[in-house]
């Protein structure tokens, strides 16, 4: 498969908004024959990056956007979701698994998220996380 240019989406920071990304993120996923095993993985760090986005960076402020660009490269499918927040530092996210932290609820999405992606990087203060993906075994 030849590698692709960068392409981008834009949604308002708003809930109703979640079932068009949904669909959006796994018509992206479908165009990668090489992904269709990991495509549910892929999927779910998407879902849980737009959502932070939406909810701990753009605050759901209606008149920010969050963007979600993706593209193919050699073996890997990248996302990178940014909004338009203060940023964060993700070391300081607890991590949900400690005993101190399994009853509380924040720090689950970026758990989920490290888990299921092959490399995750922040950049620009946190404002946006890329996600990459290894395309399935042969």
């Amino acid at each position: 498969m030849k590698p692709s240019a960068m392409r981008e989406l834009k949604f308002a920071s708003q809930l109703d908004q979640l079932p068009e990304i949904y669909k959006q993120v796994a018509d992206i996923i479908a165009q990668f024959p090489d992904f269709e095993k990991r495509g549910p993985h892929i999927e779910l760090a998407v879902h849980e990056a737009i959502i932070n986005a939406m909810c701990h960076g753009n605050k759901y402020d209606k008149d920010k956007s969050v963007y979600c660009s993706y593209y193919y490269e050699e073996g890997k499918l990248c996302f990178e979701i940014r909004d338009e927040g203060p940023g964060f530092d993700p070391s300081h996210i607890p991590d949900p698994t400690s005993p101190e932290n399994i009853e509380e609820c924040n720090g689950r999405g970026l758990f989920i998220i490290r888990t299921v992606s092959d490399r995750i990087d922040y950049r620009d203060e946190g404002r946006i996380c890329c996600l990459c993906f290894l395309a399935d075994e042969a």
